[in-house]
């Protein structure tokens, strides 16, 4: 299962409709905040103390979900996919020129 939510983690970067990355936000939200909760209970039924760092993580994961998924605006994607975009052109001009010189 963790190799399928790295996947779907890993092609959500591309994704730029708003409705789509907030679906996304939501599912990641809900899986590590339930699994943060799993994890606290087995503390409390004696499983080692070294769980609650991982639980303590879970929950800094499901902020950042929070801020950076949600209230992100798509737009936002795609003007980073343009600048990246015309960020490239240039240099890959200039190599062309310097190969035909």
């Amino acid at each position: 299962m963790q190799d399928a939510l790295a996947y779907l983690s890993f092609l959500g970067t591309k994704i730029t409709d708003e409705k789509a990355l907030r679906i996304l936000s939501i599912t990641f939200i809900l899986f590590h905040l339930l699994t943060a909760v799993m994890e606290a209970y087995a503390f409390s039924e004696g499983v080692s103390s070294k769980i609650v760092l991982n639980v303590i993580l879970r929950l800094i994961i499901v902020t950042l979900f929070a801020i950076f998924g949600l209230r992100k605006k798509a737009a936002t994607n795609k003007k980073i996919k343009n600048t990246t975009t015309l960020w490239r052109e240039p240099i890959l001009k200039k190599d062309i020129q310097k190969s035909t010189d």
